[in-house]
């Protein structure tokens, strides 16, 4: 008995005809006449009986040699991808010295995770004293004004306002700390006294958010949990905020310096707000650590890998495996006994356009082999090598290397603690968030499903949809992505310079932000959703889904090695409508009404999320260019343990820069073409 032939592509003869006359009315509609006798039947046919004699040599191959073919068409099984995670090291006290944290240092996780994770700090970390600039404060719009002598004044008794344009502060009021210098990455103490007040706020959860200028923006700080004790300004106390990186300088009114400020922002549900402007005699400010990334990973130093015997096409291997991506100052050396100098071999994808004399090589990051270039056969009968080969007795070394990755990685928060060095006044180590990002390296079996797919999709981006893929395989922080391929030539573009009769200027500036620019030949726009921090059931701003510049550099850069000649690429986030819902709710007797609002709040939330109930647009998220409409949210919230019935829904458009409903409720809110959801501040009754 015969072992019977794995079966790659079962398609026939005729279901190839078959699906290429289906795609015929969606293609070209003009093309009407689908008898035998029409010669482009005829073509489809005659490229369909190749394609068929094509599958049958496929089918032909033994799933043993599949693996091969597949190693000869150059794909290879993704590497390990490892976890990061921020490693924040806090001082045993502050110090004016400053203090180094080497790239390199090694932290490991302690704890009831299992056997020890090793995280590697990816860069040097210097904590330093800030040096307090300004103190500013805004009495009225376009003013601003320092108030930092006043707070310098020993024993002061004339408290300072924070928030002085009005009686009651109001969302966006906000006080300004600036620095000489960057604070990028500091862990800062902000110390501050003033009178105990009653200003109609809850301490514990004061409408109030830190940030810091960063790029001409604001970004948010995050608080170190716990260690707020001044009630939002409210009373003598302290709070720990981590400052994000790439804290630069930007103008506050006249002044200038690298800021961080206190913002009022909305009150949320059960939210209390500010009924006065919380007052400060002194502030004081000082580093108490820093918050430097770490991937998982061990590092290995300088290693010899083997002697070279001057052949074409040798093959090397690191001891430990998988590697990870080498960066720089990760290479391999070639060390001649006549010289005793190293020097550094380029590392690249392939040998294709090699010579014989470059000094290439390629480094397999899941297998950890180092190849030189191979010698090849020419139709003539000479040989051409492509890469040059070390002379005999060269001895190949790398300079050093990181290994490890996978899912192993993702450990949560407070569990990468044992420092593996020491360093003086530095008193602990820890992550305050989860780390992220490790994914397994794929196995043989994936690879070869994948195959098959990889070889009709091919490595171009040609297509929407081919683009669609490539962007995820590019970055997998990217949660959705469409493409929009460009218009047809003489396509005109509405006039939105102009507003329409009755259109008030709010909807005209919405009108012009949803109308793309006008496309030059061959640009290909990318609406890019990326995956967010916050949990899709809590409240998201447009600014959670803001690309990063990595996301940017690592799209652009995969894209730009596949597309095609002429064509351009414009990455941005989709136009995101503002949605907020009013509902009134019965809860089934015996249920506490404020839980059943926060499960109908969770559940909106995560409803009309962009990237879906898991945050990571594994369930898909809102569909495009989809309404909304009231008798779907009755649906949504009828299906919810605890509710009763639902009374009463209405929908509101909402603005989200302006945080602010607009317009009267409806029963839907439409959406224009290209667009998703973003919802906002729902409120929610249960009687």
């Amino acid at each position: 008995m015969t072992l019977p032939t794995p079966q790659l592509d079962n398609r026939s003869f005729q279901s190839i005809v078959d699906e290429a006359k289906r795609k015929i009315p969606e293609l070209l509609p003009e093309w009407t006449n689908h008898n035998v006798s029409d010669p482009g039947i005829a073509l489809i046919e005659l490229f369909a009986w190749m394609t068929e004699l094509m599958l049958f040599r496929l089918n032909q191959v033994p799933d043993a040699f599949y693996t091969h073919v597949l190693n000869m068409i150059g794909l290879s099984p993704f590497s390990a991808t490892a976890a990061t995670a921020d490693l924040t090291f806090w001082l045993s006290a502050a110090t004016p010295e400053v203090v180094v944290i080497d790239k390199g240092s090694a932290v490991a996780t302690t704890g009831l995770v299992g056997e020890a994770r090793v995280f590697t700090t990816t860069s040097d970390l210097m904590i330093a004293q800030p040096q307090l600039q300004s103190v500013v404060v805004s009495p009225m719009p376009h003013k601003f004004d320092d108030v930092l002598p006043e707070l310098k004044v020993v024993n002061n008794t004339r408290p300072v306002r924070c928030f002085p344009r009005q009686d009651k502060p109001a969302p966006d009021d906000a006080f300004y700390i600036g620095f000489a210098e960057s604070a990028a990455q500091y862990a800062l103490e902000i110390t501050v006294r003033g009178p105990i007040q009653g200003i109609g706020i809850d301490p514990k959860r004061p409408p109030l958010v830190w940030e810091a200028s960063v790029d001409n923006a604001w970004v948010a700080c995050h608080v170190v949990a716990g260690s707020d004790t001044t009630g939002g300004l409210n009373q003598e106390g302290r709070l720990v905020l981590l400052v994000p990186p790439g804290h630069s300088s930007e103008a506050v009114g006249t002044h200038s310096g690298f800021w961080i400020r206190a913002k009022v922002v909305p009150a949320k549900p059960g939210q209390s707000e500010y009924q006065q402007s919380p007052q400060i005699t002194s502030v004081r400010v000082a580093t108490v650590g820093g918050t430097v990334r770490a991937e998982h990973s061990e590092v290995c130093g300088q290693e010899l890998v083997g002697i070279s015997t001057s052949k074409p096409g040798q093959v090397f291997r690191v001891e430990h495996s998988p590697v990870l991506p080498p960066i720089q100052g990760e290479e391999v050396h070639v060390i001649c006994d006549d010289s005793r100098v190293p020097k550094v071999w380029e590392t690249v994808k392939d040998f294709v356009d090699s010579g014989p004399d470059s000094p290439h090589v390629t480094w397999d990051t899941a297998t950890g082999e180092i190849r030189f270039g191979p010698r090849i056969r020419q139709s003539d009968g000479t040989y051409r090598q492509h890469g040059a080969i070390p002379p005999e007795g060269a001895r190949i070394v790398v300079s050093g290397y990181r290994y490890g990755g996978g899912q192993w990685g993702n450990v949560g928060a407070g569990t990468i603690t044992s420092y593996r060095g020491a360093v003086p006044k530095v008193a602990r180590v820890e992550n305050l968030l989860p780390s992220k990002g490790g994914v397994d390296a794929e196995t043989v079996e994936e690879a070869k499903v994948r195959g098959p797919q990889t070889l009709r999709a091919g490595a171009r981006a040609v297509t929407a949809a081919d683009f669609e893929r490539l962007v995820r395989q590019a970055d997998a922080t990217i949660a959705r992505v469409r493409c929009l391929p460009p218009r047809l030539p003489g396509t005109v573009e509405p006039e939105v310079d102009e507003p329409l009769p009755g259109e008030t200027p709010w909807e005209h500036a919405v009108r012009r932000e949803r109308m793309t620019p006008v496309d030059r030949p061959g640009l290909v726009r990318l609406l890019l959703v990326r995956n967010v921090d916050t949990d899709p059931g809590e409240h998201q701003t447009i600014d959670d889904f803001e690309l990063t510049k990595e996301s940017v550099k690592a799209v652009t850069e995969y894209l730009d090695e596949r597309r095609i000649l002429g064509t351009t690429i414009e990455l941005r986030t989709p136009y995101f409508q503002g949605v907020s819902i009013a509902a009134l709710v019965t809860a089934v007797k015996g249920w506490s009404t404020s839980t059943v609002q926060a499960q109908v709040l969770d559940a909106l939330y995560r409803f009309l999320s962009p990237v879906g109930t898991d945050g990571d647009g594994s369930s898909g998220g809102w569909p495009w260019e989809t309404d909304l409409n009231t008798a779907t949210v009755h649906q949504l919230l009828e299906a919810i343990e605890g509710v009763a019935r639902v009374d009463d829904v209405v929908l509101f458009e909402y603005d989200l820069r302006e945080q602010q409903r607009v317009g009267r409720g409806r029963d839907v809110v439409k959406l224009e073409p290209h667009s998703l959801f973003l919802s906002a501040h729902h409120r929610v009754i249960v009687q």
